[in-house]
């Protein structure tokens, strides 16, 4: 009995090969939604999803970070931030940074002498939104500002929950067409990812508002497979003046709190799961107080099979 050819080779996906009379030849990988050519290290095809990120090369593999990141599926992970100052919609929210002294250079000081000048770089220390798709398995991200202009906001209505999930009602009708349309299909068109939300403070509200748009969408257009596998609400601000949503395309909504949060307090948000914070020994608001918590949220890749969400470990 032969010894059949291994065609799973490079991170385990298919080999597509074929040899031509002058010994030149097809040398790809199946990756599903696009083809790599292992004898150049390009893809012949876009990021499929490459509308929703614009700061990144269409070309590239998972956000460029193909060191420590996977793309198995490019499932949608949406971050809606809350309170800010200046970074609301942007990953900067989510990351903390500090600024190291890199060197000098010589500069000339008024009366024409020289003297070095220290040279500063703003440096990444820590990335919770990160974690969270290091966590769930998806490196595609998109940043949404729940708190409406964070602390310009204030005095127009964002302190509001109900301001808040109507911005986010609006911004989710704005997005739903370019969302669902970047979901990826299979090869009879039925949708097969799902999409997470993950929110903090002023994002929760925003975000119910966010993601039932995206319900109605659907069910308006009569589109079947779109799923909102969860929604994680980190220290919800006013969790009493919010409801999880209920739809049947929508997963469960997660609420994490701390007890000692003098923003957001610990009460609980009607209609949604709530996950102990107990062993976090920081009970405050910020969100690099649930670093701890990132362990909790449902981890690996979601699709969506006969219109239910089943994970896929």
């Amino acid at each position: 009995m032969g010894i059949s050819e291994n065609k799973f080779k490079y991170n385990g996906k298919e080999e597509q090969r074929r040899e031509f009379a002058d010994g030149s030849g097809l040398d790809w990988l199946d990756y599903g939604a696009r083809m790599y050519d292992a004898q150049i290290g390009r893809w012949h095809l876009l990021d499929n999803k490459a509308e929703l990120y614009f700061a990144t090369s269409p070309y590239v593999y998972v956000l460029n970070q193909p060191t420590n990141a996977i793309d198995p599926d490019g499932e949608l992970v949406i971050f809606i931030n809350g309170m800010h100052s200046g970074d609301g919609g942007k990953a900067d929210y989510w990351r903390i940074y500090e600024t190291v002294k890199v060197g000098y250079k010589e500069a000339k000081g008024k009366y024409g002498e020289f003297y070095e000048r220290s040279i500063y770089e703003k440096r990444e220390t820590y990335a919770f939104d990160k974690a969270v798709m290091n966590q769930l398995g998806d490196y595609n991200a998109k940043y949404k500002d729940g708190a409406i202009g964070g602390i310009g906001g204030i005095g127009k209505g964002n302190l509001s929950p109900l301001w808040r999930e109507r911005e986010g009602s609006w911004a989710g009708k704005r997005d739903a067409k370019k969302i669902i349309e970047s979901l990826g299909r299979d090869k009879n068109g039925n949708i097969t990812e799902s999409i997470k939300i993950i929110s903090h403070s002023m994002g929760g509200a925003y975000a119910k508002g966010y993601v039932q748009a995206i319900l109605d969408y659907v069910k308006k257009r009569n589109i079947h497979g779109v799923k909102i596998a969860f929604e994680a609400d980190f220290a919800p601000f006013q969790p009493w003046d919010q409801k999880a949503v209920d739809d049947p395309n929508m997963g469960a909504t997660f609420q994490l709190s701390h007890n000692n949060d003098k923003v957001a307090g610990d009460e609980n948000m009607p209609g949604a799961t709530k996950i102990g914070t107990k062993e976090d020994k920081n009970q405050t608001h910020s969100i690099f107080s649930f670093i701890n918590q990132i362990s909790k949220l449902p981890a690996g890749n979601y699709r969506v099979v006969g219109g239910q969400i089943v994970p896929v470990n």
